[in-house]
């Protein structure tokens, strides 16, 4: 079988750019939840007409000898690639003029590689390839854990985005992948590479579901480049928008270790205070370790969110530090009400001073891995507040809140 290009686990995205970022339209994040579930270990690309190979011959690498072919081989390819190295896919929308192949060529050029010849090609004579022609197949691997679970009627989708720079193209092409036994895979129909724009980087995002649990991972494929390049998501990346008072934590996500962020002076959040509202719960603990596994996430994404606001800090906080006895420190509280027995449920995140000197930084819990945030409203709407405490208070500004 031969080898296009091979990725590795990516991120989920809706429509994605080259930098990585979740994005409906390429120019800015949307919210969404990266699942813990990842399945599949690795996506290629295979040139359909290598794809009947054999699997023992395709296990054996025996279409390409000496080379690693980033691109289709030639039309009547029976013939091995020996010591050449088709680097990849050539940038769409232009023409080989008596030069090497590097890859896939122009998807929309008629035009032949007029005197180039494939070094090391058996049939140096025919070394035209039509575009049109060229299709591939996507292959899926899964982990051996999934594996053995498989029944054989799961099926996968996959959406192909075709990217100049840092845009995608307005629709996906879409495919679906159906499990291989022989070669115990999940295998697309091919897709004939004409129906794709010009582009520099595919992005493939790979999506179904397995015993009951659905996931969704994409791929990337850079042109020049034999291997995708690894898109790792980032499961708090919600709670860097700080205007989102609520995100989604995935349920399946193992907790971090705690980091107190980072962040210039005299703004700093210190402290872990956990009530958890549920008979036998703590109330409160300040060890981090006896948080809940979603308490912890919350806790988390409340010190990102901290980090996050400070690095811009509203005016009106700036004013506080100022203008009042209050030093500039918060502590990190998190309500939980994460356990099915627990007692009410959560409402909303609070900054509340609890004395003139700290603040109280309250994030909540809720079931389903929802996680109620500080917002940079809700600190300009606190800050204010405190404000007119300090003027009527000669400084002191305990008691003082926003919600």
């Amino acid at each position: 079988m031969a080898l296009l290009a091979s990725g590795c686990v990516g991120d989920e995205t809706d429509a994605p750019n080259n930098n990585g970022d979740s994005a409906q339209t390429c120019t800015g994040k949307c919210d969404s939840t990266a699942s813990a579930f990842r399945p599949l270990v690795s996506l290629t690309l295979v040139a359909d007409e290598a794809f009947d190979d054999p699997v023992s011959e395709a296990d054996a690498g025996s279409t390409d000898t000496g080379s690693v072919d980033g691109g289709f081989a030639d039309a009547d390819a029976g013939a091995a690639d020996a010591g050449t190295a088709d680097a990849g896919f050539a940038d769409a929308g232009t023409a080989d003029t008596g030069t090497t192949d590097a890859g896939f060529a122009d998807a929309g050029d008629e035009t032949t590689d007029a005197g180039s010849t494939d070094a090391g090609s058996a049939d140096a004579a025919d070394t035209s390839t039509d575009a049109e022609d060229e299709s591939f197949r996507l292959v899926a691997a899964v982990s051996d854990e999934q594996l053995e679970q498989l029944t054989g009627d799961e099926a996968l989708s996959a959406k192909i985005w075709a990217l100049t720079g840092d845009t995608a193209a307005d629709e996906p092409l879409q495919a679906e992948l159906s499990y291989d036994a022989e070669r115990a895979t999940f295998v697309s129909e091919a897709i004939d590479l004409a129906t794709l724009p010009s582009w520099d980087t595919l992005s493939i995002r790979v999506s179904g579901s397995f015993d009951d649990k659905r996931f969704e991972q994409t791929f990337e494929f850079a042109a020049g480049e034999s291997e995708g390049t690894e898109v790792v998501p980032d499961p708090f990346a919600a709670a860097k928008d700080v205007e989102l008072a609520v995100i989604t934590i995935d349920p399946e996500l193992p907790a971090p270790d705690y980091d107190y962020p980072s962040t210039d002076a005299p703004f700093r959040l210190s402290g872990t205070e956990f009530w958890q509202k549920w008979p036998g719960g703590h109330n409160p603990t300040y060890s981090y370790s006896e948080g809940t596994e979603a308490g912890r996430k919350c806790m988390t994404a409340a010190a990102i969110r901290f980090e996050a606001i400070m690095a811009d800090p509203p005016e009106a906080l700036v004013e506080l530090e100022e203008n009042s006895e209050w030093g500039g420190r918060f502590f990190n509280w998190n309500d939980d009400y994460s356990h099915e027995d627990s007692t009410g449920y959560p409402s909303g995140a609070v900054l509340w001073a609890w004395r003139t000197h700290l603040i109280k930084w309250i994030s909540q819990t809720g079931d389903d891995g929802r996680c109620y945030l500080p917002t940079r409203s809700l600190v300009e709407r606190a800050a204010a507040n405190c404000l007119q405490k300090a003027e009527r208070s000669d400084g002191e500004i305990q008691g003082c809140q926003a919600y």
